[in-house]
């Protein structure tokens, strides 16, 4: 897509706004020509056990989850373009390892609330 400027435009100009039934049908059309005709490598993981984090996991009040992904290769199959994910400040180690922290606090309460 980066060499391909009038795809890139293309792209851009279908997803920018609300998307509609016919910009859909576009994007879905791409991706699956993408998938059979450029996306055909072998796609890396990282080793060992990965964790998916959701919930408020950056300061926020609420609830954190952490849940096991067994199947790799089905949840991380195509990139998902977010505009948070261009948010260096969000991708810092120290984010995680708070996120990670107030995660484990979470469940070491439930843990202990629920001894006899």
């Amino acid at each position: 897509m980066c060499e391909n400027s009038e795809l890139r435009q293309e792209i851009l100009a279908k997803t920018r706004t609300v998307p509609n039934a016919e910009n859909m049908e576009f994007c879905v059309n791409l991706l699956r020509e993408l998938r059979a005709k450029i996306f055909t490598s072998e796609k890396f993981y990282p080793p060992g056990r990965i964790f998916f984090m959701s919930g408020s996991t950056f300061g926020d009040d609420g609830e954190v989850s952490l849940r096991e992904v067994i199947e790799v290769d089905k949840k991380f199959s195509d990139l998902v373009l977010d505009p948070f994910m261009f948010d260096l400040s969000r991708h810092v180690p120290n984010r995680y390892e708070s996120a990670l922290a107030k995660y484990w606090g979470e469940c070491k309460n439930k843990l202990d609330s629920e001894k006899i």
